[in-house]
């Protein structure tokens, strides 16, 4: 049931934001609290802020105003830098916090706030890039997991893994293990694009938000489905007779088609899974081409993972990537375009690139709920600073040293930068007044 709320009083929206806040700031740091999520018959133990951040609703419709604001912040957040959600989320409550406090300055002028907001924080974000290193070595890919993770042995597995590839542009992808306690990872071929499925109905896994197929036929095009062609219908006809998962790939999808593929797959038990085709123009015929080229002869793929920003097929038996790649060294070697050739350079690498599954285990299914959302953290921070700009000091040290030194030249609402390390010694039962 929708409600709609009127009101001019924001205080039961900003308890929502605050309840919320503080319970997903309560895991953030090494001594951060666990968090148990009733989930029906099992209960979920993490210190995934995003995990606490969707769990959260409350009876109150004011309340639940401001928790679906730090879900918001939160998701995004995931889908941009795939950690960080506590951070953001302890930003978000301190500066509502602060603008509430003092209206008279923040709420007079919304413009103006704005215009102070977003310049002091692309000054902070400046300060941050200034001050930021890139990963050299598997030792800073331990160290950055360990942090991520809250745990040394995920820390250990991520180096283990890069030592053992060579390679930083490792593609990593993570599963729940069906058949083993403990966490462990296998090394294969995998070609991954940064869009995943069309839809949520289209998980397998509710609790991980994956659609994971093994043995699957790919049927990829760069035209818009907007209904159901004879070619589609009887692919999908072949895919519930033979019981083979069948994936779609393509820019868009209408929604009467989306419509049947859902209603297949929820009431026929369809193994259906349209995932979106990335790119504009020329780059999405390229794509197409490369994807043609990672499937095997029959056009299969041995497996396929996708999640709500991403999809990987995996192959080892892929007999045409050897003949696409040397016509993408071709075209290099003639190419005039620089950004040309090193896009090509790119797909290249894609193409011949190693990919990496992590299987997440525990001896309950508590226990391996906890360790996919502590490996999940460290595959995002991990993947951030590999092909983002890097990292910084971690602890909320960076963002306090920012405001320490340019605390004149930036608005006191900005105090707020300060509030990550204080809520991590809060949290360790520390004097805060040392921050």
């Amino acid at each position: 049931m929708n409600t709609t709320v009127y009101t001019q009083d924001k205080t039961k929206v900003l308890e929502g934001i605050n309840k919320s806040a503080n319970a997903v700031c309560s895991t953030m740091g090494g001594e951060g609290k666990t968090v148990i999520i009733s989930q029906g018959e099992h209960n979920r133990f993490t210190k995934d802020g995003v995990a606490v951040a969707k769990s959260m609703s409350f009876l109150d419709p004011e309340e639940n105003i401001g928790a679906k604001i730090v879900i918001s912040a939160a998701e995004k957040t995931v889908a941009m830098a795939g950690d960080g959600t506590t951070l953001t989320t302890k930003l978000l409550q301190g500066f509502v916090n602060a603008i509430h406090k003092n209206p008279e300055r923040y709420l007079k002028n919304l413009n103006e706030t704005f215009y102070l907001l977003t310049s002091g924080r692309d000054f902070a974000i400046d300060e941050l890039r200034k001050n930021s290193a890139k990963i050299e070595d598997s030792s800073q890919i331990y160290k950055l997991a360990a942090t991520a993770a809250n745990s040394e042995e995920i820390g250990k597995l991520f180096k283990e893994i890069f030592d053992t590839t060579g390679d930083f542009d490792t593609k990593i992808t993570l599963e729940k293990s069906e058949f083993s306690d403990k966490t462990y990872f296998d090394i294969t071929k995998g070609l991954t694009f940064d869009l995943g499925y069309a839809h949520p109905s289209f998980m397998t896994n509710k609790d991980t938000e994956q659609a994971i197929y093994e043995n699957a036929y790919v049927h990829v095009t760069k035209d818009p489905i907007m209904s159901l062609t004879p070619e589609i219908e009887a692919l999908m006809n072949t895919s519930m007779k033979e019981d083979i998962p069948l994936v779609i790939i393509a820019p868009k999808y209408s929604d009467a088609f989306m419509r049947i593929a859902t209603m297949n797959k929820v009431n026929q038990g369809a193994r259906f899974l349209l995932l979106r085709l990335p790119g504009f123009g020329n780059s999405m015929e390229k794509n197409v081409e490369d994807i043609n080229a990672f499937l095997d002869a029959d056009g299969c793929v041995e497996k396929v993972v996708a999640d709500p920003v991403s999809f990987t097929l995996f192959n080892s038996d892929t007999p045409f990537v050897k003949p696409r790649v040397e016509q993408l060294t071709k075209l290099i070697e003639h190419s005039i375009d620089k950004f040309e050739a090193m896009d090509m350079e790119k797909r290249i690498h894609n193409l011949k690139g190693t990919a990496v599954i992590i299987y997440a285990g525990g001896v309950t299914p508590e226990a391996c709920d906890e360790e996919f959302d502590r490996i999940e953290d460290a595959i995002g921070s991990v993947k951030t600073a590999l092909t983002g700009e890097g990292y910084s000091l971690g602890a909320g040290i960076a963002m306090f040293n920012i405001y320490q030194k340019h605390s004149k030249e930036l608005d006191p609402i900005f105090e707020v930068l300060t509030l990550p390390a204080k809520q991590i010694l809060h949290n360790a039962n520390m004097d805060i007044s040392l921050a």
